[in-house]
């Protein structure tokens, strides 16, 4: 026989038990939802927690677990999972340029709310860059930018210095009216920057 505890009244997770309902021999109760569901429950489930609503809970639980934030269709959510295929996924084509190299993300982007958060969405055309190419993807070193400065700012991108100014072959091939494929064929065979330049 089931306990004759009375417990109508009382509110047990979501529901109120109402009035007792006598169901195959054992106490039953029934009760309200605080969605507004009516719904039998025993004693004994009412009381050590294994039930706490009409079932409305559960499905919540379920939708809040599958969609989670909603947005992964958006361009946002791909470039976070880029991020992790190349940094996590020895499969991935480029793991070995990032992962393989030692890149990390940040524990606090393994979530992608978090990453959301700090990152935001990226203007039309903007795409992921670290500023350190090669510090990890943390708040501090990453940023949006054009396809353009990332190219520049790529990890082959030589620096050379030259009359106390510093900055990358491309744009002292603009300054000095050179082309850029000869100096960086220059470079390779260890040549000094004069010389690179083709300054005496």
């Amino acid at each position: 026989m089931g306990s004759k505890l009375n417990v109508a009244g009382k509110r047990f997770g979501r529901l109120t038990a109402l009035r007792e309902d006598r169901q195959m021999d054992r106490t039953a109760w029934l009760c309200i939802c605080d969605c507004g569901t009516e719904c039998v429950r025993t004693t004994k489930t009412l009381r050590n927690g294994m039930t706490k609503s009409c079932g409305c809970f559960q499905i919540e639980t379920v939708k809040r677990v599958t969609t989670k934030h909603g947005r992964t269709n958006s361009k946002l959510y791909g470039v976070w999972k880029a991020m992790r295929g190349r940094c996590r996924t020895k499969t991935d084509q480029n793991y070995r340029h990032y992962g393989g190299r030692g890149i990390k993300i940040c524990e606090r982007w393994n979530t992608f709310e978090n990453f959301r958060n700090d990152m935001g969405d990226p203007e039309a055309g903007l795409t992921l860059d670290r500023i350190d190419v090669n510090g990890n993807y943390e708040p501090s070193n990453c940023r949006w930018v054009t396809m353009k400065e990332q190219t520049r700012n790529k990890r082959n991108s030589l620096l050379l210095t030259f009359n106390g100014k510093t900055q990358i072959i491309p744009d002292w091939a603009k300054e000095l009216n050179l082309v850029a494929s000869t100096l960086y064929a220059r470079a390779s065979r260890g040549l000094s920057v004069q010389e690179i330049f083709g300054r005496k």
